[in-house]
């Protein structure tokens, strides 16, 4: 990410009207979202035909909720087709299930995040 640790620091980033800022942010989650694709590919790849890919834990962008940050729910179903998931890899689009995690410990580093569970073809 950009260096940017602080989490009031960032979160002034978040919602800065500044253009520059405001670019750089997106960048960020840019940057963010390739690096869940590379993974999330590698994961998929390692999974026999009609096994379940479960990806745990995942963490919104950062500028909702201010920790490292992750990816939105939503990004999973256009990964799948923009990363070709479902022709290249066998994933079915249709077995996208995305599951809130909530811990019962509440711990604050796990807070508002969420499960991915995906199907390989047979």
């Amino acid at each position: 990410h950009l260096g940017i640790s602080d989490d009031q620091k960032h979160r002034q980033w978040c919602k800065s009207k500044n253009e520059t800022k405001q670019a750089l942010m997106k960048e960020e989650q840019e940057e963010m979202n390739g690096w869940f694709a590379l993974w999330a590919s590698q994961m998929i790849s390692l999974v026999k035909p009609g096994g379940i890919v479960i990806i745990e834990s995942i963490s919104k962008p950062r500028c909702e909720v201010g920790d490292w940050g992750g990816v939105s729910k939503e990004w999973w179903a256009q990964a799948i087709r923009e990363y070709e998931w479902d022709t290249q890899l066998g994933i079915d689009p249709a077995s996208l299930d995305i599951i809130d995690f909530d811990p019962p410990t509440h711990y604050n580093g796990l807070q508002d995040r969420y499960n991915v569970k995906m199907t390989k073809r047979k």
